[in-house]
Formats: structure tokens, sequence, C-alpha cells
């Protein structure tokens, strides 16, 4: 496989994720215990305390109508680097995954969201670096922390009886 070969699957790939995700956020926004359980006046004490923002900015950035203007932005973001692969595009999906593990208050899809980070930075070092060893970085960098996350939860579920007998997987 070449360099160009494995940079297009990767960032088709990402993209793919990218827009599963904000259709899964607008699936699951209609549902009323999301609205209740992840409702703005929930999370409002937590968002307003923990962000250096004016809370102004946190309430139109956190409300459901602003977390669905922000899978939206990233639902078309995520399109438009399908077809047209962008430093810009790559850097506002950045910016709207950050958004939205922030409304989160961490990660929606645990080890799934902090791995898109993980690629999409990857990803941006790919593109924003004319030099190619910069560039093959961006990609070892991906596989580095692949490896290193599934190798090591693997080996923790070897480990630990009750993964090994499938007691752990209801859980």
């Amino acid at each position: 496989m070449t360099f160009a070969d494995a940079t297009w699957l990767t960032t088709t790939l990402l993209c793919l994720a990218l827009i599963f995700h904000a259709v899964e956020i607008f699936i699951l926004s209609f549902r009323p215990g999301f609205q209740k359980i992840w409702s703005y006046e929930n999370l409002r004490s937590d968002l307003e305390q923990g962000l250096p923002l004016p809370n102004t900015w946190i309430r139109s950035l956190f409300s459901m109508t602003g977390f669905k203007s922000t899978a939206a932005l990233q639902l078309l973001a995520a399109l438009m680097a399908l077809f047209v692969p962008h430093i810009a595009l790559f850097s506002l999906l950045f910016v709207t995954h950050f958004l939205i593990c922030i409304r989160f208050r961490g990660t929606f899809n645990g080890g799934s969201d902090m791995m898109t980070f993980v690629v999409l930075m990857g990803i941006l070092i790919v593109f924003g670096s004319t030099n190619p060893d910069v560039q093959k970085f961006g990609l070892i960098y991906i596989s580095i922390h692949t490896l290193y996350s599934y190798l090591k939860a693997g080996l923790a579920k070897m480990a630990q009886n009750d993964w090994r007998s499938g007691r752990a997987i209801p859980a």
C-alpha cells in the first residue's frame, strides 16, 4: 500500500465515522430521555464553572439547538472532507468533535472518541506539512497509538479471568 492509499483510506474511514457520529447525535437528540439527561439545564453548572468562556457563549454553544448545530456542522464538514480532503475541513472536524466531547463532559462513546482525536491529529499532521517525512510521521503517530491502545486493552483482557470466561461482557 502506498502512502497516498493509506492516507486516503484513513481519511475516508475517519469521515465515515464522524458522519455516523453526527447522525447518532441527531437520532438521540429527539429522544425524550436524552433531552432530559443531557439538557443544558442539567449540565449548566459544570459547563459554566469549567469553561473559560462568557456564559452567553456557553449557553449558545451547548444548548440543544447549539449542540445540534455543532453536529450538523460536523456532518457537513465530514461529507465535504470525504470528497475533498483539506486541512481546513479536518481542523473544523477537530473543533466540532472537541465541542461535542465537552458537551458530554468527556466522551460519549468512550475510547472511540479519544481514538478519533488521535486520528484527527495524525491527519492534521499529514495535511499540515509538505515534508514527506513529517507527513509519514502523521500516519506513524496514528499507528503507534492504535497498536498501543489495543495491545494494552487486549493484554488486560487476557490477564483477567472475567474477560476470558465472558462474564465481563454483560457488564
